[in-house]
């Protein structure tokens, strides 16, 4: 599924994962998308199972218990950051 692939490595990974998905009774995909990939791929519905993959999310607290648990103003603006885990290659 990795966009990045030529499309020579792409055939021979998808020739890979079709082979060997003839010697397993059930495919694990860990995301929605992966299944349908998997589903589109020619791989039987019965066959692809999703377990996913992750925790659940943690509940965070309000703004105001985490302002006065660091001593911070009300009126004190937070800066948040929000990124993705990457190779560096991209």
């Amino acid at each position: 599924m990795d966009p990045r692939l030529s499309p020579l490595k792409r055939l021979f990974y998808q020739a890979v994962e079709w082979a060997l998905s003839k010697a397993t009774d059930r495919i694990i995909a860990v995301s929605p998308e992966e299944q349908r990939h998997a589903i589109r791929f020619g791989l039987s519905r019965s066959r692809v199972i999703l377990i996913p993959n992750g925790f659940e999310p943690v509940p965070f607290p309000p703004m105001g218990v985490v302002r006065r648990e660091l001593c911070l103003p009300e009126d004190c603006r937070v800066v948040g950051f929000i990124g993705r885990l990457g190779t560096g290659r991209e």
